[in-house]
């Protein structure tokens, strides 16, 4: 099963379960993600967030707006609907390997999962360098 079909499936059953913000060990890890990324990161500029599943990386700062994309139309639904809280949140579906932006169109992103799940990582690596300015993280 390709991982477009697994997520979209596996979107429809969480969806129904809500579990993810009613699990304290993954909202435990979201927010540790959120403690080691945000460093690095400039809040001011966009993120392009690679893979973001059910959950974007959107706690950062209700200004910074985020580019949120998956390979999986029902997970953007998924995540689409939890709540923003008044976020900026563009939401993109598109494959990991074939990102649909301009060269250096982005100074920031992130892709933490992504890069172990159901992907190519060199092909994933070399995209976000191509859409990633010299000097973006």
């Amino acid at each position: 099963m390709n991982s477009q079909v697994y997520y979209d499936l596996l979107a429809g059953e969480y969806e129904e379960q809500n579990e993810f913000w009613e699990n304290h060990y993954d909202t435990e890890v979201w927010r540790l993600e959120h403690a080691i990324i945000r460093p690095y990161l400039d809040l001011s500029k966009p993120i392009l967030d690679v893979g973001c599943g059910f959950y974007p990386h959107d706690n950062f700062a209700p200004s910074t707006r985020i580019i949120a994309g998956d390979i999986s139309f029902g997970s953007l639904i998924v995540a689409r609907d939890h709540p923003l809280e008044g976020r900026r949140v563009d939401f993109v579906q598109f494959d990991a390997h074939h990102l649909p932006f301009r060269d250096n169109s982005f100074c920031q992103a992130v892709a933490g999962g992504e890069l172990l799940n159901h992907v190519e990582y060199r092909s994933v690596v070399a995209g976000l360098a191509r859409v990633i300015s010299t000097q973006g993280v």
